[in-house]
């Protein structure tokens, strides 16, 4: 339990700023909060658990913002959190598999998945960004996969008018829900680092609908995630409420600033994000298995700086925009 000012100053601060790309990119954050916790001394399972608490109060702030802008497609929530809700519980299940085996095993195995998952989202997505760039388009990707995986006619078929998606296999929705979900279990973090990018590359979906139909579902699969990780004892319930007392207001200036960012961009930053955190984590367990301090540091700086460093640039596109139509 984290009741030292030491500790909350930094756990309020966090909510806030995590709250400001949680809104933005359409994530909890938990991607960021597990390994922000992990390096605050709490153990992997309590980090996984606590940061899924704080998950479920950001989304309910962001989704009723961001289902104002129109960019909630409710079907496609709904469905996606249907497949989520049964792997939430597979992931939840294997971490506690892993806890009994060794508590190191468990935070080697969540951190590898980090790293290797956020690794290759970063370099993905900040790929095609850029190439979407140079060749001066601004509508939404549309790439070889997406298209093959749109002919997939496995029925029922439905329409979702929302996202500009005539027709697609209800399976397809739900395969890309359970996957989501099992990661989301299992590594403690909403799910949003890769349902995002699998709904605008695989789907179809415009970023800006992607990042707000993530929330929604995230919403509905955080509550059940929360009460089985609470059920288990992995939830530090003072450091949840400290850090959502800085992502309540955090989260409205993200959600804001969505309107005001080109898909490009919006895609580029959500690559350098998860690329970052990636490197993060890395530095925190090449610093726990070789017991060397200066990695740890280097962990939690890197960490700070994506936080600081995309805040920012998010807070200025923002203003950016606001001035030129003063």
């Amino acid at each position: 339990m984290i009741l030292d000012i030491f500790a909350v100053v930094p756990l309020i601060l966090m909510g806030f700023l995590v709250g400001i790309l949680s809104g933005f990119f359409g994530f909890g954050g938990g991607f960021i909060i597990t390994p922000f916790l992990f390096t605050l001394g709490l153990p992997m399972n309590v980090a996984v658990g606590t940061s899924i608490a704080q998950i479920m109060g950001t989304s309910v702030i962001a989704t009723m913002r961001h289902r104002t802008l129109r960019h909630v497609d409710v079907k496609l929530g709904l469905i996606t959190t249907a497949g989520a809700i049964v792997g939430v519980e597979i992931g939840a299940q294997l971490m506690e598999s892993l806890k009994r085996i060794s508590p190191k095993v468990l935070d080697l195995s969540v951190s590898s998945v980090y790293i290797v998952l956020l690794g290759f989202i970063s370099v993905f997505m900040s790929l095609e960004a850029w190439r979407s760039k140079r060749r001066g388009k601004t509508e939404k990707p549309r790439s070889k996969i997406s298209k093959g995986i749109r002919r997939i006619r496995i029925p029922p078929l439905i329409s979702l008018s929302e996202s500009g998606i005539s027709s697609i296999s209800i399976w397809l929705i739900v395969s890309l829900g359970f996957v989501t979900g099992v990661t989301a279990g299992f590594v403690g973090a909403g799910g949003g680092f890769l349902q995002v990018p699998l709904l605008i590359y695989l789907i179809g979906c415009r970023t800006t609908v992607a990042v707000g139909t993530n929330l929604f579902g995230m919403l509905i699969a955080s509550i059940y995630a929360c009460f089985s990780h609470a059920v288990k004892g992995n939830v530090d319930i003072f450091s949840a409420v400290y850090m959502l007392i800085g992502s309540a207001v955090g989260t409205q200036l993200g959600v804001s600033a969505t309107r005001h960012v080109t898909e490009e961009n919006l895609r580029f930053a959500f690559g350098a994000c998860v690329g970052s955190i990636a490197l993060s984590v890395a530095f925190e367990t090449a610093s726990r298995v070789f017991h060397v301090p200066l990695l740890g540091f280097l962990s939690q700086a890197t960490l700070v700086l994506t936080v600081f460093s995309l805040s920012s640039f998010i807070v200025i596109q923002a203003l950016q925009f606001s001035k030129k139509f003063r």
